[in-house]
């Protein structure tokens, strides 16, 4: 599992937001409810994901508005054959529906977000994301407050199938008056 620093940026709807460690946030009561996000502190990124993209962080926002998951996946400079691009790589930001939202037995909330869309970068990608803080079973309390899995679906069947997994704080509230750019 790689730890991952710094700040991500979060686009929503042509807004940006920057998460950085330690960023606090207004409450809004219901976990379902308004705008939570955090930014993942380790990941375990697919060889196959990680060769095409070069991820080098990552953050998740969960809207209860418009009822959708969005990841960031911050990419870094890549250096082939001796040659570096000039510019920082945009990240890839995936925003998906929420297609499921349920506690299981030991109080942890789970969402699954996809929508069988194609990505050009990751196939077909759907997200489950585990919210463990306040799990009520002994052995989950030990796993990370927010997990994230990504699978992506790349053309060819099982065999072209990936699995990536994140870890973080949990989610807090995301204030409205954070964002800090609009193009």
């Amino acid at each position: 599992m790689k730890k991952i620093s710094g700040v991500v940026g979060i686009l929503m709807s042509g807004v940006v937001m920057l998460l950085s460690p330690g960023t606090q946030a207004a409450e809004f009561g219901s976990a379902s409810a308004g705008v939570r996000a955090a930014r993942f502190t380790q990941m375990d990124v697919d060889a196959r994901l990680q060769q095409e993209l070069e991820i080098e962080g990552a953050a998740v926002l969960v809207d209860g508005v418009s009822n959708t998951v969005h990841l960031t996946l911050e990419r870094g400079f890549v250096c082939r054959a001796e040659v570096c691009a000039q510019v920082m790589p945009e990240p890839v930001v995936l925003s998906l529906p929420i297609l499921s939202r349920k506690k299981d037995d030991c109080g942890r909330i789970i969402t699954r977000a996809g929508q069988g869309g194609v990505s050009r970068s990751l196939g077909q990608p759907e997200i489950l994301l585990i919210e463990s803080e306040g799990s009520n079973c002994g052995a989950q309390n030990a796993a990370a407050p927010t997990e994230l899995w990504l699978e992506t679906h790349f053309s060819g069947g099982e065999a072209a199938k990936s699995r990536s997994r994140f870890e973080g704080p949990a989610l807090e509230g995301i204030p409205a008056a954070l964002p800090i750019f609009q193009p």
